[in-house]
């Protein structure tokens, strides 16, 4: 089959691959994701430790914390949401992620395993972003963080989460987060020119778009729309500084752009990274320059944010 799309030949394999919607296969897939997980080393000279904390209704959220060995602290923390689609669990390639933030700038990565549809709709992955973050602003100490010193991160689903989250604590508590989005989902429906000229790319498909759509938001936006669709959201200043990294042929790219041209638009500070040859998810080929130098712009974000002033104290 000739290739509709000039990607990179780092990512040609990602050509066979797309995110799964029916039920079974779905679970299968979550089951063996999950189990690849845990299976995942740390980076060198970096623990986990996991942790259950109570969500509103009650539910016990599980928290990851990756900690650097034989640090006193207390740390800067990332908190981490991941993607897949608001269905899928943190994978090893998450896991890697985090662990390698957290062994090269010595700081804690927290990864929040937040409830998945489509046993659970809009707003509970939401909700318990949140609740993650405020319960670890309330016991910062015992965690050992650093409260004036707290990223929101994620990718693709887990951006939307990031920037609804940032944006949400600005409106509620005039608390202010730096934010790091890759491949970010921040706008619905076909709003966009890449979601239609990119309905058919490798990982991520516009049809896949469209089932999150009627799974994770079948009860509707319950009056939250600027949240769960930041790009909709009509009042952006006074966010912290973001990072901002997007793939070339990704029906998501466009979300992207729009977030960023609406964040310098209201004076905020905003950094752009639009990866070239590049698909959805295109950062599981660790190995792959491109990849490699999207991290590097990615450590040196949270370097900045997190850590500069640090070290010069």
């Amino acid at each position: 089959m000739a290739q509709k799309y000039p990607i990179h030949p780092d990512f040609r394999l990602l050509k066979y691959l797309h995110m799964p919607f029916n039920r079974v296969i779905l679970a299968v897939e979550n089951f063996f994701l999950s189990l690849l997980y845990h299976l995942q080393p740390n980076t060198k000279g970096v623990v986990r430790r996991r942790h259950r904390i109570m969500a509103r209704d009650g539910y016990k959220i599980k928290l990851d914390f990756f900690i650097p060995k034989h640090q006193p602290g207390p740390f800067p923390a990332i908190i981490y949401y991941p993607g897949g689609g608001f269905v899928m669990p943190a994978t090893h390639i998450h896991r890697y992620n985090l662990s390698k933030i957290v062994g090269d700038l010595k700081i804690i990565g927290v990864m929040v395993h937040y409830r998945l549809s489509p046993k659970y709709p809009f707003p509970i992955a939401f909700y318990d972003a949140i609740d993650a973050l405020e319960m670890l602003k309330k016991n910062h100490k015992d965690w050992n963080i650093l409260l004036h010193k707290i990223m929101l991160a994620g990718d693709s689903a887990g951006g939307n989460l990031a920037a609804g989250v940032s944006l949400y604590e600005k409106d509620n508590h005039n608390e202010i987060y730096p934010q790091m989005l890759v491949y970010p989902a921040l706008n619905r429906g076909a709003e966009s020119e890449s979601r239609r000229l990119y309905y058919d790319a490798p990982m991520l498909k516009k049809t896949t778009l469209d089932n999150v759509a009627k799974v994770y938001f079948r009860n509707g936006y319950q009056g939250m729309e600027k949240y769960a669709t930041p790009c909709l959201h009509p009042e952006m200043s006074g966010l912290g500084p973001c990072y901002i990294e997007t793939a070339e042929f990704d029906p998501l790219h466009d979300d992207g752009i729009c977030f960023h041209q609406q964040l310098l638009k209201a004076g905020v500070a905003s950094r752009l990274l639009e990866t070239k040859g590049t698909v959805h998810g295109y950062d599981v080929i660790r190995k792959s320059p491109i990849v490699m130098k999207s991290v590097k712009e990615r450590h040196a974000f949270i370097r900045e944010m997190l850590t500069h002033d640090l070290l010069q104290e």
